[in-house]
């Protein structure tokens, strides 16, 4: 019987029922999900921790470390064993890539795939463009210019919190829903690295609509190129706005693009990641627990771990602003002190 904990994942997570449940499960492997925020005196019964960026409490745990990350955070394998992420890279049998649409997203993308092809100039809708954001806090500043710009030729709909124009100020409570009136919906990602695809544009696809996306700048080799605008290609928002526009006025090149199926290559496929993913754990947790772990806890791993934790703690004592701060920042001020001595 394995013993399992999750800690640092999002508000919400299921930790009873989620992508990694499922492949312990697929495996057929036995487990039980300990309890860590119940009481910390179980803390030590934690065999595998299943770890995320909303926390630093994983460098309690001295098990078997898998980090996961939604976010545009790149695997420290000085802290951890295995991690699941969004980078295109190999490194032993520590590492794989799972995409968060194709880990967390399974409903919407099955919509994206089962979407129709077979649609005609009256199927096409009335409504421009959409936009759900619910913080734009921290983002890339390309969204609001291609909002502002693409509002220019006709009013683009926002329905999330952030810049909503639709008299709705908490956001609409179905994003689907919202978007399915609209020809276009633009999906910007938060920031823009090779690899970091979310499930924005899998939920425009999802919902009928031509995205308009920025972001990944490998994201055609994921989906089909053909099938919605892709803003990296373009030397400009500028260009890219009168693209869509030359699309929304053309209505055969419009459905041309609408027609065409979101994936063609069957190895992206959101099914097949799944997969890949189930015998990773697989091959991970059906070792003899003495030879799962990989990271190297003694010499100068060590003492870089030992060193965050003892930063970690000094932050604990800053006063309420300094606490806002996040770690590399904290780093950084440490840096401009030591250089003032």
């Amino acid at each position: 019987m394995l013993k399992i904990a999750f800690s640092g994942f999002w508000e919400g997570f299921n930790k009873g029922s989620n992508f990694i449940i499922n492949a312990l499960n697929s495996n057929g492997i036995e487990f039980e999900v300990v309890d860590i925020e119940s009481s910390e005196r179980r803390n030590a019964e934690v065999q595998v921790l299943f770890y995320s960026v909303f926390s630093d409490d994983y460098l309690k745990f001295n098990c078997v470390r898998i980090f996961f990350t939604g976010e545009n955070v790149v695997p420290d394998f000085n802290l951890c064993d295995y991690a699941i992420g969004f980078e295109h890279l190999t490194y032993q049998d520590r590492y794989i890539r799972f995409p968060l649409y194709a880990a967390y997203y399974a409903e919407d993308c099955k919509k994206m795939l089962d979407r129709r092809n077979d649609l005609k100039a009256n199927d096409i809708r009335e409504s421009f463009c959409g936009m759900v954001v619910s913080n734009g806090n921290g983002a890339d500043d390309i969204r609001d210019r291609i909002f502002d710009e693409l509002s220019k030729y006709k009013k683009v709909d926002s329905g999330g919190r952030y810049r909503n124009n639709i008299g709705k100020p908490e956001g609409v409570e179905d994003k689907e829903e919202f978007l399915s009136k609209y020809k276009f919906s633009i999906c910007f990602e938060n920031v823009s690295h090779p690899g970091y695809c979310t499930e924005k544009i899998v939920q425009a696809f999802a919902a009928g609509t031509v995205p308009i996306y920025w972001g990944d700048p490998l994201v055609g080799k994921y989906f089909n190129p053909k099938s919605f605008v892709n803003c990296n290609d373009f030397e400009s928002i500028e260009k890219a706005v009168e693209y869509v526009i030359e699309l929304d006025k053309d209505n055969d090149r419009y459905l041309a693009m609408l027609n065409e199926p979101a994936v063609i290559d069957e190895k992206e496929l959101p099914e097949c990641y799944v997969k890949e993913f189930d015998k990773w754990i697989g091959d991970i947790l059906k070792q003899p627990y003495e030879q799962m772990k990989r990271r190297n806890d003694s010499g100068r791993t060590a003492l870089y771990e030992s060193r965050l934790v003892e930063l970690l703690e000094k932050a604990k004592q800053y006063d309420y602003e300094h606490q806002q701060m996040s770690l590399f920042e904290l780093v950084k001020n440490r840096i401009k002190e030591n250089k003032a001595k």
